[in-house]
């Protein structure tokens, strides 16, 4: 949920907060403990100083160390989550993506069944902008199988729009016709809400 989204993100960005306090606490103790050492004034107990600047110091980066790591994982699946949240969970459809296809459904009076990556709740970076590609850096198309007979009766102009969903991620390479697509699927029927298939 958004909710626990943003939780998320409140403890990753507490977490770095912390790690950057422990970091300049270690950093400032350190550096008396080696200034220290390196004037040679070590006697008596300014050794016991130096000795003990140094392990607070070594303690405290270790614990920046290891808290910046457990952050800096957190922030990175938060963001993830955030860039990856769909209307049937995450990797799937985006909110309009959702309505984009159910209006085509709804007006040609046809079924449309996305299937692939986004029925199965595996595509990237779907919330951003980004090309729609196979990279790392690119946002995940949407496959579907419809109704070819739809295309004919449009005059070609159907698939186009199939293709302009979510700012062109639209892949319509199944005019097998919808219906009985094995799941995962997510299935839009004229005038019902959409349903997604795991199983």
């Amino acid at each position: 949920t958004a909710a626990t989204r943003t939780a998320r993100v409140v403890k990753a960005a507490t977490s770095a907060v912390k790690a950057g306090v422990q970091g300049a606490t270690a950093s400032a103790v350190a550096e008396t403990g080696t200034e220290l050492i390196r004037t040679g004034d070590v006697s008596g107990k300014k050794v016991l100083t130096a000795a003990l600047h140094g392990f607070v110091g070594g303690v405290a980066g270790h614990a920046a160390s290891g808290l910046a790591a457990r952050g800096a994982a957190a922030v990175r699946k938060a963001a993830f989550e955030y860039k990856n949240q769909g209307k049937f969970g995450p990797g799937t459809l985006t909110p309009k993506e959702t309505a984009q296809i159910q209006a085509l459904a709804d007006k040609h009076n046809t079924q449309i069944d996305v299937i692939g990556s986004r029925a199965a709740g595996r595509g990237r970076n779907i919330e951003t902008n980004l090309p729609v590609g196979k990279g790392l850096a690119t946002r995940s198309d949407i496959d579907y199988r419809y109704d070819g007979q739809v295309e004919i009766d449009t005059g070609g102009h159907f698939t186009p729009k199939l293709r302009d969903v979510g700012g062109g991620a639209g892949s319509p390479s199944f005019a097998t016709g919808p219906g009985g697509s094995n799941p995962p699927v997510i299935e839009f029927k004229p005038g019902v809400p959409p349903v997604r298939r795991t199983e």
